[in-house]
């Protein structure tokens, strides 16, 4: 099994293969779709393992807001609730960060929307 870094740098860079595909001009649909799916399904790998809050927590801290909003939304609902709420708010709240700050809205709109 890789060490939790070497897994943290394999979200890192799935998470920015996805950054690029959605910000280059015209986005091909089934290509976010198909790099979507395969990190839910990393994710739920290292769920089966027990690995999944070792592997994402520290990257809450990440320098790129997008590593931290795609952090935080898998940690939602992976007992980290209060620390990736802080995390998603103040991605959606600054507004200069584009489609990252939609997305962390997003995933703040649908949390809101489960927890009525």
């Amino acid at each position: 099994m890789d060490h939790p870094d070497q897994l943290r740098k394999e979200f890192e860079g799935r998470v920015r293969a996805l950054d690029a595909t959605t910000v280059e001009g015209d986005p091909d649909a089934r290509r976010i779709n198909q790099l979507s799916a395969e990190l839910r399904d990393r994710v739920a790998e290292w769920d089966e393992l027990g690995l999944t809050q070792e592997i994402l927590t520290p990257l809450l801290r990440s320098e790129a807001a997008g590593i931290r909003a795609s952090a935080a939304g898998f940690l939602l609902r992976r007992g980290e609730q209060e620390r990736s709420l802080v995390v998603l708010r103040e991605i959606a709240e600054d507004i200069s960060l584009g489609d990252v700050s939609s997305m962390a809205e997003t995933a703040l709109m649908a949390w809101d929307a489960e927890q009525r």
